[in-house]
């Protein structure tokens, strides 16, 4: 088989690093044993080779160079991000702990207050044994309408305010639910668990 010269200095590329078939290498084989002038680019070519291989390592010292740099600095930027989020945090829960913490775990208490926010509800129930409620203080007259309303609904009759609590009375027994501001828009009322006579 007669194949051109063209073709086999197409295919010395990739013979020299070995990426042709067992088939490609015996065709290049049998034509560089019979051709002088393709076994001449064929040695050319093997000795540029190394040239190559030299320069290409310099870029990759570079890269990687280039490489451990991004690195370094994507490990600055999470270390700094940590910092100043570990710093506001310890800002705000220093600044308003005593708020966020006064009932113990806030997480119920924030829960309700979302729920508040995103539904019609008027109160939120957050803890049970005794029942305890979040709501959003109305403006007016009032502002423990919600309250009211709730008790006379359970069958209690206002009957006075003393301070912070709300004395309800129910034929011949009395209750006082406590009120507590929990932030500027919000409040927590407890109603007590009410014991029946048997």
């Amino acid at each position: 088989m007669n194949i051109k010269c063209e073709v086999i200095q197409d295919l010395l590329p990739s013979y020299i690093e070995g990426l042709t078939s067992d088939e490609s290498n015996k065709l290049v084989n049998s034509h560089l044993s019979e051709c002088q002038s393709c076994c001449q680019v064929y040695n050319e070519m093997k000795q540029e080779i190394p040239i190559t291989i030299q320069n290409t390592e310099k870029p990759s010292n570079n890269s990687e160079k280039k490489l451990v740099k991004r690195i370094k600095n994507k490990i600055f930027t999470v270390i700094t991000t940590l910092v100043i989020t570990f710093s506001l945090l310890g800002f705000f829960i220093g600044a308003f702990g005593n708020v966020i913490f006064q009932e113990g775990n806030p997480i119920p208490v924030i829960s309700s207050i979302i729920e508040l926010e995103f539904t019609d509800a008027e109160y939120v129930v957050f803890s049970t044994g005794p029942d305890r409620y979040v709501s959003e203080f109305k403006s007016g007259d009032n502002r423990y309408s919600v309250v009211l309303k709730y008790m006379r609904e359970q069958g209690w009759d206002f009957k006075e305010q003393m301070g912070s609590g709300l004395i309800f009375e129910n034929e011949a027994e009395e209750i006082v639910v406590e009120t507590r501001q929990y932030t500027r828009k919000y409040f927590i009322w407890s109603v007590p668990e009410i014991e029946t006579k048997e």
